[in-house]
């Protein structure tokens, strides 16, 4: 048996690239930029809220909000953003007073009428104690049920689902907030069962916490009946 068939190098000749998963393209790869830092500090979360003293949801972070239809999501979400906006709501409070003094809130409804909307921003200003009708500079709401179908420069078909997520983005992008609540996740996918489809947009999620330093929060309902977060893109959420 020769050298070469046992891929044994000769003295001065570079170890031979393995055959193994040769598809996956990996040799070529470049790790050495999302090598940890050794000597950078350790920096305890920041967390944006906590409930009896307990702290959670710490900016950079996504956190699952999910039930089932009618059992109270958006009601626990309005004492979240009033519990931000105005430092405490009962037994919550923001932890952020010395870092971030003034937060900001940002609520995108994807599948609610507006009447409802609107009920859940008076909701959150009669929480807070400010008047219902007057704007907050803190607090925007963006209604992306209606966003329809579009075609791109090339007249190819861009489905609502992915107008709903770029405006997502961009309202991000204007408002800067703290914390930004997407009431409706299922609505920025085509395919709740689609794996690459949901598994990029939890990453995408995730990039979008770190890279702004936010507390993203993503509401999806549970399977009926059951405890389950709907379809893929909740087992995704919740691993």
């Amino acid at each position: 048996m020769t050298e070469d068939n046992n891929k044994i190098p000769l003295p001065g000749q570079p170890e031979p690239t393995p055959d193994f998963l040769k598809a996956d393209e990996w040799f070529s790869q470049d790790v050495t930029p999302y090598r940890l830092d050794f000597a950078k500090a350790y920096e305890a979360p920041r967390y944006t809220l906590s409930w009896d003293g307990i702290p959670f949801a710490p900016l950079g972070g996504i956190h699952a909000i999910t039930g089932q239809a009618g059992n109270g999501k958006t009601m626990t979400l309005a004492q979240f953003m009033a519990a931000i906006l105005c430092g405490e709501y009962g037994n919550l409070s923001y932890e952020l007073t010395d870092y971030i003094p003034h937060p900001r809130v940002l609520y995108i409804d994807t599948e609610m009428e507006e009447a409802n909307t609107i009920a859940v921003k008076n909701r959150v200003m009669s929480l807070c104690g400010r008047p219902i009708n007057e704007k907050n500079p803190d607090f925007t709401v963006i209604m992306l049920r209606e966003v329809p179908e579009t075609q791109d420069a090339n007249g190819k078909k861009v489905p609502s689902s992915v107008n709903r997520w770029r405006m997502t983005l961009k309202a991000i992008w204007d408002f800067k907030p703290t914390a930004v609540f997407i009431d409706g996740l299922l609505d920025v996918v085509a395919d709740f069962n689609d794996n690459k489809e949901c598994q990029e947009i939890i990453y995408k999620c995730m990039q979008v916490a770190s890279f702004y330093k936010i507390s993203v929060w993503c509401i999806v309902h549970q399977n009926p009946g059951g405890e389950k977060l709907v379809g893929h893109l909740g087992s995704f959420l919740e691993r």
